[in-house]
């Protein structure tokens, strides 16, 4: 009698402790809240660099943490981001074609994580689609800049220079007016090399033209 009763506890908490496995393997199966792989954020575009090869397109590159995608955004001076253009891509390299000759422009980029989250934008760039024709000429102790007026949008000029041909260091000074005619230091015996590029300041924000070529000087 008692060997059947010590049976029956047995087989009963044998029931009771396959019954509590079988539950707890149900939970753990099921995703805790929240739980699963966790797409990292993309983060503000770094390295983003703007070329302007012709007149009438932009060249785009750029680099981002988390990002699968890009979304590269832009819209002429007068427009507004909500009525904007947009090229999706999942290119380092974008070029943005069919710009008008002498308009402005601003241009924004944001990364595209793997669940299609948008990030936040990088700070926009702003370009003026117009070169100009600069005269470089040496000067006892310097050299002499000058550009004729190119348009009436035109409101200044960037000069670059430096004895450095590749241009990974170079000084710049921005100068007011529809025409220039600057004289520069150097030092004698040495060649600068320049770059000249049309300005346009509206509503406070400085649109850069594209550069047109590089001219070499050598300083009597």
């Amino acid at each position: 009698m008692a060997n059947r009763v010590l049976k029956r506890a047995l087989a009963m908490c044998l029931a009771t402790i396959l019954m509590i496995a079988s539950s707890m393997a149900v939970i753990a199966a099921e995703p805790s809240p929240g739980g699963g792989d966790i797409i990292p954020d993309p983060v503000i575009p770094n390295r983003t660099t703007f070329v302007l090869t012709k007149d009438n397109s932009i060249d785009v590159s750029y680099t981002q943490k988390n990002a699968v995608k890009y979304r590269i955004q832009y819209k002429s001076v007068n427009g507004t981001w909500d009525h904007c253009r947009t090229i999706t891509t999942t290119d380092l390299q974008t070029t943005i074609a069919n710009l008008m000759r002498g308009g402005r422009y601003d241009i924004r980029i944001a990364g595209i994580n793997e669940s299609g989250k948008v990030g936040e934008y990088c700070k926009e760039a702003n370009r003026f689609m117009r070169s100009c024709s600069a005269y470089v000429t040496p000067k006892s102790g310097g050299f002499n800049v000058k550009v004729n007026k190119v348009n009436s949008e035109t409101t200044g000029y960037k000069v670059y220079w430096t004895r450095d041909a590749s241009f990974k260091r170079f000084n710049v000074m921005t100068v007011s007016g529809s025409t220039l005619n600057k004289t520069i230091a150097g030092k004698k015996g040495m060649t600068y090399y320049v770059r000249v590029v049309p300005v346009s300041v509206v509503n406070g924000k400085t649109y850069v033209g594209v550069q047109n070529a590089t001219h070499s000087v050598k300083i009597k």
